[in-house]
């Protein structure tokens, strides 16, 4: 699962990648089921954290609402969530007009001589 597809937005063309994580980070409990299922849930689920981390790397700004208390599917709290949300991207406001600044002043360089973090997340063979 891409989480924060970052990636993508760079291979679009993006000059600025504003990421928002709303995704909850993995418990390091260790009390969760032994069986082959729980263990396969587990891997799955330490596996997309890793990806999440690795390309939230990558974006400009990562906004990260305090939203890791809400199901992804109570979709009714959305009265509760928005206002989170809001007050996340507000705090974020001052990072995303120097990114979009930085970004315009760049902009002719990185048409010159590419993006200098421009990155193959792919392994070439």
């Amino acid at each position: 699962a891409n989480l924060i597809p970052v990636e993508v937005a760079l291979r679009m063309g993006a000059d600025v990648v504003i990421a928002v994580d709303v995704s909850s980070n993995i418990s390091d409990s260790q009390d969760f089921s032994r069986t082959g299922s729980a263990i396969s849930l587990r891997a799955a689920a330490i596996q997309a954290e890793t990806a999440k981390n690795l390309e939230s790397r990558f974006a400009d700004v990562v906004i990260k609402p305090a939203v890791s208390d809400v199901h992804w599917a109570q979709f009714a709290l959305y009265d509760t969530i928005i206002p989170r949300g809001s007050a996340a991207a507000t705090a974020c406001l001052p990072q995303i007009k120097k990114t979009i600044r930085r970004a315009w002043l760049h902009k002719p360089l990185w048409a010159a001589f590419g993006r200098k973090w421009s990155v193959n997340f792919r392994r070439t063979k």
